[in-house]
């Protein structure tokens, strides 16, 4: 029951923080988007559809843009985007716990971690090296 339990939270390791990103990523696009005028859109679109549709659609002329749309919600929008693709790395990165201490010392046999429920990858691992030979010599 253990193992499911520890496999179900590797699966939605991180899963809050990439939805997250994609939320800011795909509102910045919609905002930016919509930023630009249906105008320039509309000049860019029927050409190509009434080429490839083989279509006579009228291209309307430009009657007004609204330019103070166009520099707030452009910026903001691409600023949300930046945002999320930071915040998807920013969160990827793994971030240890605390320090954990490898006791090295010539008598003490390898031990196997594999029955040690917790993950060794979210802790700093510091080696502390014990000379054996250099203890006997203060010994004698």
């Amino acid at each position: 029951m253990d193992k499911i339990i520890l496999n179900i939270k590797k699966l939605f390791k991180g899963w809050h923080e990439r939805k997250i990103a994609l939320l800011l990523i795909g509102t910045g696009s919609v905002i930016a988007i919509a930023g630009f005028p249906k105008e320039w859109w509309m000049n860019l679109l029927f050409p190509l559809i009434n080429y490839v549709f083989h279509t006579n659609i009228d291209i309307p002329d430009i009657v007004s843009i609204d330019y103070l749309l166009l520099l707030i919600a452009v910026p903001i929008g691409i600023g949300l985007m930046l945002f999320g693709v930071w915040f998807y790395f920013k969160t990827k990165e793994m971030v240890k716990k605390r320090t954990m201490l490898q006791i090295r010392h010539s008598s003490i046999e390898s031990v196997d971690y594999s029955k040690v429920d917790v993950d060794l990858s979210d802790y700093n691992i510091e080696p502390y090296p014990i000379l054996q030979t250099e203890e006997l010599k203060v010994i004698y």
